[in-house]
């Protein structure tokens, strides 16, 4: 038979399960930690492991008597070990099993063992522990876990983002080494006469080099963006200092790897206006903000991308807006949850958003987005104002048509 006490209820604590063929002693357990835990008792081994099988998620520490008919508790603990690992398991004996339980200790199959009779405030303590210990290895795991799909997730997007410029870059390696072996043939030493070179042959060894060192450079760049997203401390706020906020876009705008349709999507208007932090960091925000802003206008098969700077009090703001394919209302709230992306499966792993907010939130501003599907999109950064700015000026040599 198997009998319980306690909250059942999603979240409720962990639940002790203890195994014991007396009636009597299980009567007993449960009254007296009934209060304190959540307590499931089986009257075997095989009805403890049949409990298991249902509600294994559910207990975090097992305590078992080690005499019972059939299979003893050391046998249970030591099957529950391979089985359920999270589960933190006790032995109870009696003085008489004593050497028994000290040899299951040092094997590693119980974490502790109990003398009977019972010192129930003592037990209780060591059940406490028990539960504790449970909780831990439990965190521990959801932390692992949780960092193992991130990982997932990483190398998911760095497989998807770079076999497209890899690709390319292969395939314009073979149009150059196609080309080049006849021409090689025929301006060597033993040809009668040197071949004459195509206008095709000429556009592709005069461009590929050129679209080559451009695909390296973004494909570098979408490394560097992923390493960046996932490092809980980017960078120590010991560098932060003064800077300007339209120089930095200028550069970040100057050294991002744009195609060549790309660049003339982007329009830069405003006056300039400086932020106390790291330039670094925004640029990378500015960059993770970039490539979200082309991948809707990609998706959308239309728009263009304004950035606009507004000195303003008490905040200043960067606004980045776009015309694409706009934000999904149901996904919109989740935007800055981390690892929660709303692009297709496999284009993205919900970093860089959550990465531009600690960002501004290190640099004591703040980052909202608003859309309309199928309209737009807008990022709005707003910075703390500083004391004794400079007089705004307008902001030059953006990126432009």
């Amino acid at each position: 038979m198997v009998s319980e006490a306690g909250d059942t209820r999603a979240g409720a604590p962990p639940a002790v399960l203890y195994v014991d063929d007396e009636t009597k002693s299980r009567k007993y357990f449960a009254l007296a930690f009934g209060k304190d835990f959540p307590v499931l008792t089986a009257a075997s081994v095989a009805e403890a492991e049949t409990l298991l099988q249902r509600e294994g998620d559910r207990v975090g520490v097992l305590i078992t008597d080690q005499r019972m008919p059939g299979e003893t508790g050391v046998v249970l603990l030591d099957r529950v070990k391979e089985r359920y690992p999270q589960i933190v398991r006790l032995l109870t004996t009696a003085y008489a099993d004593l050497e028994e339980a000290m040899a299951a200790v040092n094997r590693g199959e119980i974490h502790r063992y109990v003398l009977k009779p019972w010192d129930i405030g003592a037990l209780r303590e060591e059940l406490q522990q028990a539960v504790s210990l449970h909780q831990r290895k439990r965190r521990e795991q959801d932390l692992l876990q949780g960092r193992r799909h991130a990982m997932m997730a990483l190398a998911s997007h760095i497989a998807h983002e770079l076999s497209t410029p890899l690709a390319t870059i292969r395939a314009l390696a073979s149009n150059i080494e196609d080309h080049i072996a006849p021409l090689v043939a025929g301006y060597a030493p033993t040809a009668v006469e040197p071949a004459a070179i195509s206008a095709d042959m000429l556009d592709v060894l005069e461009g590929s080099p050129r679209m080559i060192r451009s695909l390296v450079d973004r494909a570098n760049l979408l490394i560097r963006l992923l390493l960046i997203n996932v490092a809980e401390n980017p960078e120590e706020r010991s560098d932060y200092r003064r800077f300007s906020v339209g120089r930095c876009l200028r550069d970040a705008l100057g050294s991002y790897p744009f195609r060549e349709e790309e660049r003339r999507l982007v329009r830069v208007e405003g006056g300039d206006f400086e932020a106390f932090g790291s330039e670094v960091l925004l640029s990378y925000a500015i960059y993770n903000l970039l490539k979200n802003a082309l991948y809707a206008i990609a998706s959308a098969r239309k728009g263009e991308i304004l950035i606009l700077t507004e000195p303003a009090e008490p905040m200043n703001r960067l606004r980045f807006r776009d015309t694409g394919s706009g934000i999904p209302a149901q996904v919109l709230p989740r935007v800055f949850d981390e690892f929660f992306t709303g692009k297709v499966s496999g284009r993205g792993t919900g970093m860089g958003l959550p990465f531009c907010r600690r960002v501004m939130t290190a640099f004591g501003g703040t980052i909202v987005c608003h859309s309309q599907p199928g309209e737009l999109t807008e990022l709005v950064l707003s910075f703390p104002r500083l004391e004794s700015e400079a007089e705004d000026q307008p902001l030059k040599g953006g990126v432009s048509r």
